[in-house]
């Protein structure tokens, strides 16, 4: 017979960080406990982990604008176990990230989440890239901001460099020759680059053509 404590940890830390979603998450851990435990054993089990008290329903009128829906990209057709999993951690940074509007960077995140280490930082960065490819949460190349608060792009070295890059020959780059000529053409560096195009493409300065990018005429 399993233990109630392994049943219910995937769920725990999405309660956690919302609270509000305890019946549903009881009601998640029982189907996947089989029959083993009671679904009222399971709540007691939740409750006293995650200390909290059940949520209050208040009725509103009010209508609020919603964020995109966060979404488990790596367990799509996975168990439901590793779906779980996959949407605690997210919920989690998602947590972190409302609550610094100011944004956050990526290693301070990590270190808040305890993840700081070889194993996690490879598949914490990949979420973290899915959760701005979403548009659940915003990055400037360097902070991670809450997805509905404005921020003010600062130029930056690497942004200074890919719009000189793209001066020095006529026909554009594409995003590759540009990481190359730029010296960032690995892992997180790369994506630097791709964070930067799109900052000086909002701002006007520059677009794509045909896949390659040149300066805005």
């Amino acid at each position: 017979m399993a233990d109630i404590s392994e049943v219910i940890e995937d769920f725990v830390e999405i309660i956690r960080h919302h609270p509000h979603q305890l019946d549903q998450m009881v009601e998640n851990a029982y189907d996947e406990c089989d029959g083993e435990f009671s679904i009222d054993e399971i709540r007691e089990a939740m409750v006293e982990v995650v200390r909290i008290e059940p949520p209050v329903i208040v009725k509103s009128s009010k209508v609020e604008v919603l964020r995109p829906q966060l979404r488990a990209h790596d367990s799509e057709g996975n168990s439901r176990k590793s779906h779980y999993r996959e949407m605690g951690q997210k919920t989690a940074i998602l947590d972190i990230v409302d609550k610094h509007p100011k944004g956050i960077h990526k290693s301070a995140i990590l270190g808040l989440l305890r993840k700081d280490n070889g194993h996690w930082r490879p598949r914490m960065t990949r979420w973290l890239r899915e959760m701005v490819d979403d548009k659940v949460i915003q990055t400037d190349g360097s902070r991670f901001y809450p997805y509905n608060v404005p921020y003010q792009t600062r130029e930056s070295e690497i942004h200074r460099r890919i719009y000189e890059c793209l001066g020095t020959q006529n026909g554009g780059f594409t995003m590759t020759e540009i990481a190359q000529a730029v010296k960032c053409h690995g892992g997180k560096t790369r994506y630097l680059v791709h964070q930067g195009l799109k900052d000086l493409e909002e701002m006007g300065y520059v677009e794509c053509k045909n896949r390659r990018w040149v300066w805005t005429r």
